[in-house]
């Protein structure tokens, strides 16, 4: 801060103006080696207490640590390994904090933020940005070069230190509303980044001549970081809000948990928002002269010893002693976290005090007197050596220092304190009673150390010290001791006879008690041995198990002759009536099982009941005879459905699921067992024959699921069987075999082969490929391979254009119908497709394919006329002779047939096969196949000009050159020598039109 300083000389206001470093704040608390450089070129260790100016550079080694107030009321905790400017810190006359430049080059430190960030503009430079309050909001604040946290609140209370604004669970803002900081990153355009969130954690990261920001949530464990961080920094904005006079030295701030940057600014950071210079003819330099602190040295404190008892510890005094470099300065002493209040103890009045965990530090902060009122509670209850420290401090007004007082306290375990019931008695039994065998009593203990009434438990019973009994003890002290009435020297007691047993318990921490037991005789009453215990056997269905037990037992008695006994002679229902029994006066009992009993019955395997009888000595002496009832299990009857049924799936790839599970319930009732309870099988478990798998619920209901996989399955043809079978158990092991018939079932044939075929239509002049053949081959579980169901006889096909048979081996024939008119119908590239059912000796179908394919027959236009000739010459029918006799018709108008105005003739010899007028003709078509003819009648025998009684189209023509040819062929030989044919052409043309009748 700058300050001016005003001065008149005659008229005139000349101003003269000193630069002085102004005082800006104070060191609360320094720990470590911490350096200061003043803008002098000074450079000290900083201490508790010194002032801090603006320019000054501080330094923290990596294990100091610095706390330093501003007098704006920001507060700042710098961590090892910090390097800090104090830039500028400006306020105006009136005190009101206009703005504030802090530039942090490396480290960590957290702060509260004070009046500047309020009314002006808090600004904390950074190599990579800077940072800065707005919306007049003060806060706090934590910032590692590393990462830019903020986590503020609009106000600071001192008052509130301990406030949690940070949410651990859902990281959100409570109760306080949040303060704004502005973020503006170092690069050649800076980016200006509100700051507002408290769960969030602002990464600012160098790359080149860039930074990049980068703005996560903070994690539960980062938020406990924040928070521990916060914590401190406002311990420290506390330590100047305690009344004036307290004395109330800082605490030590705890190291942020965070990995600082080890960067190094090597240029110099550039201020802003500096105020200028004052003229440098008005500036008067003084020298700041920096002094010592105070030289404070503190004894070793006083050791409190404790021992085994209970002890009261008593206070020691003494007095703290220090000097100082700035004479006449009167010194001033404290206690770190003390507290102010005026008290007198032995005279000496103490005007600062601190309590520890063992006992109060009382302060007379003038003279440095002491002492130590320790806490007899709190140093009895240690079990170990521990220590208590205070943190002394002394200031002389300018400087300060501080040192740590230690209290050795060598602490150990105190004795408990036992009181209560530490003697017992019993009585022995005798012949008259049982007596009193067991004692018992309640101890309580007082122990600094541990709990009261706490003692070290004894559950089973352990024998006495005296061996004469055994004792138990609880946590709460009750101890109970039983005697041991079979031990020989207490049974040696007679009536005014005494044993002592003795027995120890202890408290939790081991202190011991001693319990004195007086054990008391009675008159002894016989002393019985022999068979005392017995056993028998429930009957079980067959087995008659073991129904009678017995024993003999002797006595000695010194009133009494030995081995009398009082007889029984009937049969006694024994305690519990299971049972009788009987007793001879030599001693010899004898047990028998009563096997109707309903809970002898309901006794199982591995069950037991107990019985037992007394029998008695000639003296009364009770003996009882203990028997053992062991169990037998008694089957469960089993009913129900015990029998089921499945059916194999069939068809195709078993596509016919057939009935694969069967399913039924048994019941059951057992004596010994609850009824309808039977072993679960929750997996699917292998039957007996491996056909399947069953399951079983606990409730009786059986299932039974048949594997279609299975080759025996599979191989089952229709009204064949398997038998399969599975065992399932009641709860006692009782078995019951339930029985599954399998019913089979076809399974179809997978046929393979030639499924496919082709057939050729006869033609005009081809016979065509009227048959085509394949085999077919099977493959069937349950029926021989490659067996087909035999057709004979020609059969029909599905379409009707042919017939088919098939052999039993598989192979078939199709034959087709060329006289079919579909058939006859199809031209040259026509097709037609027709089919056929082939089946295996199962039944299983296969349709086999045939594809017909069409022949050209003649047609009106495509035909030429051919004349049978004996010698191949010349005939009165136009056109060429052939070497084979045929002449050929080639076509032209209709007077080419006429050799006279009405008629033209054809005539043949014997030899080319002559046929005598009258006989029939036809005309021979190859697009309709073998046979197929049109018929028409001859002239009359004389060679006479026919007449025409049909006649086709006249504009029709007589045929082309290279058309279909029509053969003329007679039906049948005769021994005529000659024909002739004399078509009617007067004006008509003869054109036979196939597949009509033609007659001319």
């Amino acid at each position: 801060m700058f300050v001016a300083s005003c001065v008149e000389s005659g008229g005139d206001r000349n101003a003269i103006v000193a630069q002085l470093p102004q005082i800006i704040g104070h060191v609360q608390i320094a720990i470590g080696c911490c350096t200061l450089s003043r803008a002098t070129g000074v450079a000290v260790q900083l201490t508790a207490g010194d002032p801090v100016y603006q320019g000054d550079v501080i330094e923290t080694a990596d294990d100091a640590q610095v706390g330093i107030r501003f007098i704006d009321g920001t507060v700042f905790n710098l961590s090892p390994g910090t390097r800090m400017v104090l830039n500028e810190l400006i306020c105006d006359a009136n005190g009101t904090s206009h703005s504030a430049l802090f530039g942090v080059t490396r480290g960590t430190f957290a702060f509260v933020a004070g009046r500047v960030a309020t009314t002006g503009c808090l600004t904390v430079d950074t190599p990579v940005g800077s940072i800065r309050g707005r919306a007049h909001g003060g806060g706090i604040g934590t910032l590692t070069l590393a990462a830019l946290a903020f986590a503020v609140m609009n106000e600071v209370h001192a008052a509130e230190p301990d406030v949690t604004y940070l949410d651990d669970d859902s990281i959100a803002y409570k109760d306080l509303e949040h303060g704004v900081f502005e973020l503006v990153t170092k690069e050649p355009i800076p980016r200006h980044i509100i700051v507002e969130d408290p769960g969030e954690t602002t990464i600012l990261s160098r790359r080149g001549s860039s930074v990049s920001v980068n703005q996560t949530a903070n994690s539960a464990t980062r938020m406990e970081e924040l928070h521990a961080a916060r914590q401190d920094v406002l311990a420290n904005f506390a330590k100047e809000q305690v009344p004036p006079g307290s004395s109330t030295p800082p605490s030590t701030i705890n190291v942020l948990p965070v990995q600082p940057i080890n960067f190094i600014q090597t240029d110099t950071l550039q201020i802003h928002n500096s105020l200028p210079p004052l003229p440098s003819s008005t500036v008067v330099p003084e020298l700041f002269v920096l002094r010592s602190p105070p030289v404070f040295t503190v004894a070793t404190g006083p050791t409190e010893i404790d021992t085994s008892v209970f002890d009261h510890f008593a206070a020691t005094s003494g007095a703290f002693a220090a000097s100082s470099s700035n004479s006449g300065a009167a010194l001033t002493f404290g206690i770190s976290g003390g507290i102010a209040g005026s008290t007198v103890l032995g005279g000496v009045t103490y005007d600062v005090s601190s309590a520890g965990p063992y006992g109060r530090l009382y302060l007379n902060s003038a003279t440095g007197a002491y002492t130590f009122v320790p806490d007899s509670g709190a140093i009895n209850a240690l079990t170990s050596p521990t220590t208590e420290s205070f943190i002394i401090t002394v200031s002389d007004g300018t400087r300060s220092a501080n040192q740590v007082f230690t209290i050795a306290i060598d602490g150990v375990n105190d004795a408990a304190i036992i009181s209560g019931s530490t003697t017992g008695a019993v009585i022995e039994a005798g012949s008259a009673g049982h007596g009193m065998p067991v004692a018992t009593g309640t101890l309580t203990d007082v122990d600094v150390d541990n709990p009261p009434n706490t003692f070290t438990v004894v559950a089973s019973p352990k024998a006495s010290a005296g061996g004469y009994g055994t004792f138990t003890v609880t946590a709460a002290g009750v101890w109970t001791y039983t005697v041991n009435e079979s031990n020989h020297a207490v049974q040696a007691l007679n009536v005014g006879g005494h044993l002592t047993d003795t027995f120890i318990v202890t408290t939790v921490d081991g202190t011991p008690q001693v319990v004195t037991i007086t054990i008391n005789g009675t008159n002894d009453a016989a002393v019985i041995s022999g068979a005392t215990t017995g056993s028998v056997i429930e009957a079980s269905g067959a087995e008659p198990g073991k129904l009678t037990t017995t024993g003999t037992l002797t006595d000695s008695d010194v009133d009494n002759a030995p081995n009398t006994f009082t007889a029984v002679s009937s049969p006694t229902a024994s305690h519990d009536g299971y049972g009788t029994f009987t007793m001879t006066a030599a001693g010899a009992w004898t047990y028998t099982l009563n096997d109707a009993n309903s809970a002898v019955q309901a006794l199982n395997v591995g069950d037991h009941l107990t019985d037992t009888f007394t029998v008695t000595t000639a003296d009364g002496t009770a003996q009882v005879v203990t028997i053992t009832i062991n169990g037998t299990n008694d089957a469960a009857v089993i009913s129900g459905a015990t029998m089921g049924c499945v059916i194999e799936a069939g068809g195709v790839a078993n596509a016919k699921p057939g009935v694969p599970t069967a399913t039924g319930m048994l019941t059951d009732s057992d004596v010994d067992n609850a009824p309808n309870t039977f072993t679960a099988v929750t997996s699917p478990t292998a039957s007996h024959g491996g056909y399947g798998t069953f399951t079983m619920t606990a409730a009786g209901e059986w299932t039974y699921t048949l594997d279609n996989a299975s080759g025996a399955v599979q191989a089952l043809n229709a009204c064949d069987h398997l038998t399969d079978s599975f065992t399932v158990t009641s709860i006692d092991g009782t078995a019951q075999v339930v029985t599954i018939t399998i019913h089979g079932t076809n399974d179809a044939a997978v046929v393979s082969g030639t499924t496919t075929g082709t057939v050729t239509e006869a033609g005009c002049d081809t016979s065509g490929t009227p048959t085509a053949t394949g085999a077919l081959t099977d493959t069937d579980v349950d029926n021989p391979a490659n067996t087909f169901t035999a057709v004979c006889s020609p059969t029909k096909s599905d379409g009707g254009y042919g017939t088919f048979t098939m052999t039993a081996a598989g192979v078939w024939t199709y034959t087709l119908d060329n006289t079919n008119c579909t058939v006859r119908a199809l031209d040259a590239c026509d097709h037609l497709t027709d089919t056929f059912t082939a089946k295996t000796i199962d039944g299983t179908a296969q349709v086999v394919t045939i594809t017909i394919k069409g022949a050209s027959d003649a047609d009106p236009d495509d035909f030429v006329w051919r004349a049978l000739s004996a010698d191949g010459g010349s005939h009165s029918t136009p056109g060429e002779a052939g070497t084979d006799g045929i002449a050929a018709k080639h076509g032209g108008s209709a007077a080419d047939f006429q050799r006279s105005s009405t008629a033209d003739a054809m005539f043949g010899s014997e030899a080319a096969g002559t046929r005598v007028l009258g006989d029939a003709f036809h005309f021979k078509d190859k697009n309709s196949g073998p046979g197929g003819s049109d018929g028409f009648d001859l002239g009359n025998a004389d060679h006479g000009p026919a007449s025409s009684s049909h006649h086709e189209d006249a504009a029709g023509s007589h045929g082309r050159e290279g058309a279909q040819p029509i053969e003329l062929v007679l039906h049948e030989q005769h021994s005529a020598d000659g024909f002739g044919v004399v078509p009617d052409l007067a004006g008509h043309a003869v054109v036979p039109h196939a597949p009509h009748d033609l007659m001319i």
